[in-house]
């Protein structure tokens, strides 16, 4: 089984994970009732969504190139020359993700406050492509080959 594989089941069953299936909880929508827990919801979300995510992607981007990259080019540095940690991934990806952390932190928080499942539901949205923009990064680094000067590839 690949990792793209994995990845895809894992996807999926967290998508279904998210779906109201209980006839009962369909109308329960993501929002607490009273407003002591509102205000505790939304500060456990900014807890866990800023300070555990922030935490959690820059120490990606900065540990695990740098594991992958040691790991494939440490017999050949200094021989050849090689890609440094921070061409093991895209940075496109990487700044798409960061683009879209912050409008999906607002719009949850937003939601969230305002009471409208409809807001807190597009914010999920944007949430899961994060998620899925965060997967294909690290993949990308977790697949990466290794690569020298005459390859020409790790350039681009």
């Amino acid at each position: 089984m690949t990792l793209s594989t994995i990845l895809l089941i894992v996807l999926i069953l967290l998508l279904i994970g998210a779906l109201p299936s209980w006839p009962h909880s369909r109308n329960w929508g993501y929002v607490p009732s009273g407003g002591l827990g509102l205000v505790v919801l939304v500060v456990v979300i900014l807890l866990l969504m800023g300070w555990i995510s922030g935490i959690i992607l820059g120490q990606t981007f900065k540990t695990l190139p740098f594991i992958v990259w040691n790991n494939q080019y440490k017999q050949i540095n200094g021989k050849v020359k090689v890609p440094l940690p921070k061409h093991l991934y895209s940075a496109v990806l990487l700044r798409y993700q960061s683009v879209l952390f912050w409008p999906a932190m607002v719009l949850l928080v937003t939601g969230l406050l305002a009471g409208s499942l409809f807001i807190t539901r597009l914010a999920f949205l944007i949430w899961l492509m994060v998620v899925v923009i965060c997967f294909l990064t690290v993949g990308k680094i977790l697949l990466h080959k290794t690569k020298t000067v005459a390859d020409e590839a790790f350039h681009k």
